[in-house]
């Protein structure tokens, strides 16, 4: 799920420039809710398949991953497509962002003892 979100936020940066948006509070928004769109998807397509195999399959993970990116690809695109707009869209998707960082980058130091962080290898 690490594999998601720098690489989003890099891409997200050149984005913002690059892209001609008449809003441009509503992309950080939307890009924020497109990391948390892709870190679910990555984990409930994940653990559905390998719950149903009962093992994983490295090729099966990769998929699991680009599947998962062109979902938050797509809903990142139908949420900028539409035209709400609203004051707030730039604050809380900063607040989004950052908690989700620092959340990630807590639980890289400090794991729960669950099966979800428990290594395999």
């Amino acid at each position: 799920m690490k594999l998601a979100y720098l690489p989003l936020i890099i891409f997200s940066i050149f984005e913002y420039f690059i892209l001609k948006l008449e809003n441009k509070n509503k992309f950080v928004f939307v890009k924020a809710i497109e990391m948390y769109v892709i870190i679910i998807s990555t984990a409930v397509l994940f653990y559905t398949y390998s719950g149903i195999l009962g093992y994983n399959l490295l090729l099966a993970d990769i998929l699991t991953f680009i599947v998962a990116v062109i979902i938050g690809q797509y809903v990142s695109y139908q949420m900028l497509k539409n035209n709400i707009n609203k004051s707030y869209y730039k604050p809380l998707g900063l607040i989004l962002a950052f908690l989700l960082i620092f959340f990630i980058t807590l639980l890289t130091f400090i794991q729960p003892q669950i099966s979800l962080f428990i290594s395999k290898g």
